[in-house]
């Protein structure tokens, strides 16, 4: 189980929802862990969301990794905007993040892809985003997902020696 996992169900619920409809041609979706899939605010359909992640830890039991996830979804506003405009576009964007994150965590799709079961958002930090440079208005929520930590072994990436190589080697 990994973060692409992760990635892809947030960018198909990008794409199912309405407000955003993200498709190849019409991004609305960009992984900020991924320089191949990082799209600059200027080339995104508004609203967008970003997915990202800052690291993990590993859980107590050994077998699970706990990502630290961020979430943001913006827009842009006139350059011009008044307080009025940047208001219902903040509060939009919000509406469509807990749109995402009750989705997330009431699907029942969480029968069968239980690592949703993992989206943990006891604790969750939510931020208004205002960047006035850029005029883009929206929310943030960073918040874990614990996933479980696959420890396979692919043997095609090791060239194991012997034990007789190792001892005639030292």
């Amino acid at each position: 189980m990994t973060m692409k996992r992760v990635r892809a169900y947030f960018e198909n619920l990008a794409r199912q929802h309405r407000a955003l409809g993200h498709n190849e041609a019409n991004p609305h979706f960009a992984y900020l862990n991924d320089e191949k899939d990082m799209l600059l605010p200027a080339q995104m359909g508004y609203p967008f969301v970003l997915l990202g992640h800052n690291g993990y830890t590993v859980a107590d039991d050994g077998q699970h990794l706990v990502w630290r996830v961020l979430l943001s979804v913006q827009t842009h506003v006139t350059d011009t905007g008044d307080d009025r405009e940047k208001n219902m576009a903040t509060g939009q964007c919000g509406r469509i993040m807990q749109d995402l994150l009750v989705r997330a965590k009431s699907t029942p799709e969480r029968l069968s892809k239980k690592w949703l079961l993992g989206i943990d958002l006891a604790g969750a930090t939510a931020m208004m985003i205002e960047n006035e440079d850029d005029a883009l208005y929206g929310w943030a929520i960073e918040f874990n997902v614990s996933l479980p930590w696959c420890r396979n072994i692919d043997n095609e990436i090791w060239t194991d020696l012997s034990v007789r190589d190792i001892i005639d080697n030292y």
